[in-house]
């Protein structure tokens, strides 16, 4: 059995009447001739009759299909909205993890522009502070170049000074050298007159009451005459340096002759002459650059401590002084330091050159 098709054509525009709804109703139910079946042509097509009881139905039933289309519609687009929306709510919540992670990137950031700030502030406060103490340095720098440019002049001064002392040495030393030739050829004539002296046995003297016989063996007496004579007439003995009313002279420079200060001072005795006293700031000097700064060594002085007290051998007590740094207790002996015009006390027991001194003669 072949199933027909149906079409079923519905405009909600049109309406039937009553007398063609009954027309139909007449011809559907009037007697039907038999005639032969035949298969409906393919290009004809019998319309569809709604039946009257669903009629009454049909705009409901169109309402619900539209109720029907509306809300599958409605479901329709509100899924296609929700995944649109749910798109878009992915999208900006990965917008807004992205700025939350800008956000935290722009205060770590932040942050470390801060500690960056504070490190420069920091280097920019320890800059200002090496400024400063280079500024300082600068201005120590600038006075010790000036210092210094005075200790320059000085020691211009001071090597002028002893450009001078050179000078006057040599015209000493040319002295002491037409000195010394003088005193060879007094020597070679005092020999001659020891030798004539000593050619002559006896001097015989006649008196009214007896002869008297002088002889000439005692050649002694002649020098002693000749020296004390010499001594008469000059200040100081030979080998002596004088300085106003003094005469000075210092010990064997040889290191197998140094003596202790007691030892020292048995020396100048056996001299008739004293340790060194020295009374003011101009004998320091002379006995400095005269006899001191030129030797191989330093040199004892007439003072020492005696009773808990700085005394000089001649019995006075100490009122200027030299020291080149404070004497200690157990140091109870002083020596004119060479190299240094100055004084340093130490055990009387060491062994040092000396200095002896005498009064000179007046003429």
């Amino acid at each position: 059995m072949e199933s027909k098709a149906m079409t079923v054509t519905y405009n909600a525009n049109v309406y039937a009447s009553a007398d063609e709804v009954d027309q139909e109703d007449v011809y559907v139910n009037s007697a039907v001739p038999t005639v032969e079946k035949h298969k409906p042509t393919s290009d004809k097509k019998r319309p569809f009759i709604i039946p009257d009881a669903v009629r009454p139905f049909l705009p409901l039933a169109v309402c619900w299909v539209i109720l029907l289309i509306i809300l599958f519609l409605r479901i329709h687009f509100t899924s296609v909205i929700s995944a649109k929306l749910n798109h878009n709510l992915q999208e900006v919540i990965s917008l807004n993890e992205h700025w939350k992670q800008d956000r935290d990137d722009l205060n770590v950031q932040i942050y470390n522009m801060r500690e960056a700030q504070s490190s420069l502030g920091d280097n920019f406060r320890n800059l200002k502070d090496e400024n400063d103490q280079l500024k300082r340095k600068i201005q120590k720098l600038s006075a010790e170049k000036q210092s210094m440019s005075e200790e320059v002049q000085q020691l211009k001064a001071e090597k002028q000074s002893m450009s001078e002392e050179v000078q006057r040495l040599k015209a000493e030393k040319q002295s002491m050298s037409e000195e010394v030739q003088r005193l060879k050829a007094e020597n070679q004539r005092l020999n001659k007159t020891y030798e004539y002296t000593t050619a002559i046995p006896t001097v015989t003297m006649w008196n009214t009451t007896s002869d008297i016989t002088v002889h000439n063996s005692s050649i002694s007496w002649m020098w002693t005459s000749h020296y004390r004579r010499r001594r008469q007439i000059e200040p100081c003995q030979r080998g002596w340096l004088q300085f106003k009313s003094s005469c000075y002279v210092t010990s064997n420079h040889d290191s197998l002759d140094q003596k202790t200060w007691e030892g020292a001072r048995d020396d100048c005795r056996g001299r008739n002459s004293e340790l060194v006293v020295i009374e003011s700031p101009e004998e320091q000097d002379f006995v400095y650059s005269s006899l001191i700064r030129l030797g191989a060594s330093d040199y004892w002085t007439g003072l020492r401590v005696k009773s808990g007290s700085w005394n000089w051998v001649d019995g006075r007590n100490l009122t200027d002084h030299y020291w080149i740094q404070p004497p200690a207790d157990n140091e109870g002996c002083v020596i004119s330091v060479r190299g240094t015009s100055g004084w340093k006390a130490v055990s009387c027991d060491i062994k040092n050159s000396w200095i002896c001194e005498q009064g000179a003669l007046s003429g």
